[in-house]
């Protein structure tokens, strides 16, 4: 990680890594947009935004516990559009260096890019979040590709 390089012309993602269904059967719960196929598409539109973007994943934890995922870890591991920074650095210091910051609903990573005068929204690939514009006034929340298309062409 260089601290002085130029991350212009680049989009940082914040998503989540989605446990495997075993494990999530366990707590008896249902949350679709960590849902390993959600955000496997999450990632998949933002990786078909224009090829003049560089695209950075910064992961919460580390993804190498046995609860996570796997198909979620095969996509990452094939996929070429998708730097990985380390999990260690700080939210804070690596979205300063980025004008553009993607994340999944609801991640308070985006109220620190926000707070950072960021240009910033959450994709919500699920759809299930359209009335919480009433809410959450301060950050867009986009529903579908074109529209995040059009939101990471505008300057």
């Amino acid at each position: 990680w260089a601290y002085l390089k130029n991350y212009k012309n680049s989009i940082l993602v914040f998503d989540s890594i989605p446990f495997r269904k075993s494990f999530i059967s366990i707590y008896n719960t249902y949350a679709p947009n960590y849902f390993e196929d959600n955000i496997i598409k999450f990632l998949n539109d933002i990786s078909k935004l224009s090829d003049k973007y560089s695209l950075f994943i910064k992961p919460k934890r580390s993804g190498l516990k046995k609860i996570y995922s796997k198909k979620y870890k095969n996509y990452l591991d094939k996929t070429e559009k998708f730097n990985i920074l380390k999990y260690e650095y700080s939210p804070e210091d690596i979205i300063d260096k980025f004008d553009k910051v993607i994340c999944l609903p609801f991640s308070s990573t985006a109220y620190i890019a926000k707070e950072m005068n960021k240009k910033v929204c959450y994709y919500d690939v699920v759809g299930i979040h359209k009335d919480f514009e009433k809410i959450i006034k301060d950050i867009p929340i986009i529903n579908n590709f074109s529209d995040l298309q059009k939101w990471s062409n505008h300057e």
